[in-house]
């Protein structure tokens, strides 16, 4: 299956996929450099419908989806911890 995806012009690449529990393809881009918040997580759905559903990430690097499948994760580099509304670069 192809996807067209307008990406923004600071994306570069893609960085990680996965597939979620409803059976979707997820896939996250980054910029240059892995600090930047310019990245993308796009979900391609079976019927070939292609959507952007978060902005502004940095690198994306892992995601994973609690045992209920009610919440997903998303681990992102160049950012380590979110704390009393904080954010910590490493």
């Amino acid at each position: 299956m192809k996807a067209a995806i307008s990406h923004g012009p600071d994306e570069k690449r893609f960085n990680d996929a996965a597939v979620d529990p409803a059976g979707r393809f997820l896939a996250g881009t980054m910029g240059k450099e892995h600090h930047q918040r310019v990245g993308k997580l796009y979900a391609l759905d079976s019927d070939g419908q292609c959507q952007t559903v978060m902005e502004g990430l940095s690198c994306s690097n892992g995601m994973g989806w609690s045992p209920d499948c009610r919440q997903m994760h998303i681990f992102l580099s160049g950012f380590l911890i979110r704390a009393n509304s904080q954010v910590f670069h490493r």
